[in-house]
């Protein structure tokens, strides 16, 4: 058993460094850092983190429907805590594609969840 837990724990440092050092190319070189996120993510398709970094970096490459996918995953993750960060996303996402009643849902789930972007839900949803 301490063998098979002391592999794991390689496998988890292991991908843990890979995305630190993909983490780096977000910036420098978006296409590039997704295309290795979405390598680490077939060794762990459940990890929301990279789900979070893929659907971040897609909207910054104006990929919106790839975005929405990862974002959507993380979204329905309430457990990982990253729920009204990509609710917020969405919104944003779904009020350049006009769909505002998925925005407005969205925005509310932000609000009363007192996120940490309650601010900006508030003042979107205002806006809609």
């Amino acid at each position: 058993m301490n063998k098979k837990s002391s592999a794991d724990n390689q496998s988890s440092d292991y991908l843990k460094n890979e995305i630190s050092e993909t983490d780096i190319l977000f910036t420098k070189n978006p296409l590039k850092a997704a295309a290795e996120y979405e390598k680490l993510l077939k060794s762990d398709p459940g990890n929301t983190g990279l789900h979070m970094r893929l659907g971040l970096l897609y909207i910054k490459l104006k990929q919106t429907s790839a975005a929405k996918e990862h974002l959507y995953f993380v979204y329905e993750q309430e457990e990982s805590g990253l729920q009204p960060t990509s609710a917020l996303y969405l919104a944003l996402i779904n009020i350049l594609e006009d769909n505002k009643s998925e925005a407005q849902k969205l925005l509310k789930e932000c609000i009363e969840k007192r996120s940490s972007y309650k601010k900006e839900a508030l003042e979107l949803t205002a806006m809609l």
